[in-house]
């Protein structure tokens, strides 16, 4: 069985109207004349063509807009890469000590 919909049963997106039910984005802030989001947390890593990446949450913004960011693009943010990279660092250690 495959999950098939003849067209007569879609309807097209109609998006909400009502007020307050979807909050506007937050303005992105000017540092030294260019546009800049601010990050909020950074949610996971992975290695891309040998160069490291991080799943960064914006501030104001849902989960849909998580986005893959190369290190060398959160150089204004240095404070939350250690953070993550001590808070993953204890993760691994206690996996390593349950393990023995």
């Amino acid at each position: 069985i495959y999950p098939v919909f003849h067209t007569s049963l879609l309807t097209p997106y109609v998006e909400n109207t009502l007020l307050g039910q979807k909050r506007p984005a937050p303005p992105p802030v000017v540092i030294d004349g260019e546009q800049e989001y601010e990050v909020e947390a950074i949610l996971d890593v992975r290695k891309r063509y040998g160069k490291t990446q991080y799943l960064v949450s914006w501030k104001g913004y849902g989960p849909e807009e998580n986005l893959w960011l190369p290190e060398d693009n959160l150089s204004n943010s240095p404070d939350l890469v250690a953070d993550f990279k001590a808070r993953t660092a204890r993760i691994t250690t206690s996996k390593r000590k349950r393990k023995n």
